[in-house]
């Protein structure tokens, strides 16, 4: 004689199969184990830059100085890591081996302001420096010859740049008017920069600060974050500046996404009311969010190691 199927029980299952489905699906969008390179506080007032492995937990001191560490930049091969050093007599651009911990300056004069980005053959960073007007502007800076190539000529701010997997395009954030009353830190929109001639498209038109700009690993989208006088939000956009997404939508203050080598991830700077800032990672949509680093020390912009 046949059995009777509980109906209650059947429920009880349909739901338990599904549950454990979903935990799968969830694993198998969990990230990888990545190597990431950050910079932190660690209870005094300079941040020097650190590594760690996400598998592990162990964070390893690239840096010790009585100067302030940041703009970090991997080289394509990983071995290296460009920053902006900044010193009592001025700030350099600096660059680390990772394995050595060897430390070489690689500008080093009273114009210089910030690193940017290396180009993939390790010859050609993009840099700011006052060498045009006060507030710098955005040049690519020739290694070997060190020849300096303009990029910008606004006299006002530019916010960080980045060059496309492909090196042909430029993206930066470029300042369009200067602070006031109503927008502190002024106007500044996302901009793509053409390599060969210099042209240049905009790209936002958010009226607020955007900056920081980088292109996900296939070039087919750009992370920026955008801050307003209340905070800072982190953004994604097709590279040709259609479809915009808020990822972040106002919950603390976030800035500094760099995206994970296989353009799944952006990991950014949170920074929580009343505490110390952390590094937490999003996905591409913008439905996953997950601490990452979070301690009682500034602990900020985080980038991945490449492939």
């Amino acid at each position: 004689m046949d059995k009777k199927i509980d109906k209650s029980n059947l429920v009880s299952l349909v739901k338990w199969v599904l549950k454990a489905l979903g935990l799968l699906l969830l694993i198998g969008c969990e990230p990888k184990t990545y190597e990431i390179a950050y910079v932190t506080g660690q209870g005094n007032d300079n941040l020097d830059v650190f590594i760690t492995n996400t598998g592990n937990g162990e964070a390893q001191n690239l840096t010790n100085s009585d100067a302030t560490e940041y703009n970090l930049t991997w080289t394509a091969d990983g071995t290296s890591i460009y920053f902006t050093s900044y010193e009592n007599g001025g700030r350099k651009i600096k660059s680390i081996n990772v394995t050595t911990k060897e430390v070489s300056t690689v500008i080093q004069d009273s114009l210089v302001l910030s690193v940017s980005d290396v180009s993939l053959d390790n010859r050609k960073l993009i840099i700011s420096t006052k060498e045009h007007h006060p507030k710098g502007e955005l040049y690519i800076y020739d290694r070997e010859s060190g020849e300096k190539k303009r990029l910008t000529n606004n006299e006002l701010y530019e916010a960080g740049a980045k060059f496309s997997p492909d090196q042909k395009i430029i993206v930066a954030g470029i300042q369009t008017k200067a602070g006031d009353s109503l927008n502190h830190s002024g106007i500044s929109e996302i901009f793509s920069i053409r390599m060969e001639d210099l042209n240049t498209t905009q790209l936002t038109n958010l009226k607020g600060f955007s900056a920081l700009p980088q292109f996900s690993p296939n070039g087919k989208f750009v992370a920026f974050h955008k801050c307003g006088n209340e905070g800072c939000d982190i953004y994604s956009m097709n590279s040709d500046g259609s479809d915009l997404q808020n990822l972040t939508k106002g919950e603390d203050d976030n800035r500094w996404p760099r995206w994970s080598p296989n353009g799944k991830w952006l990991m950014f700077t949170k920074t929580k009311e009343g505490s110390s800032s952390d590094i937490y990672l999003i996905s591409r949509d913008g439905k996953t969010v997950e601490p990452v680093i979070t301690t009682e020390f500034r602990d900020e912009i985080a980038i991945f190691k490449p492939n």
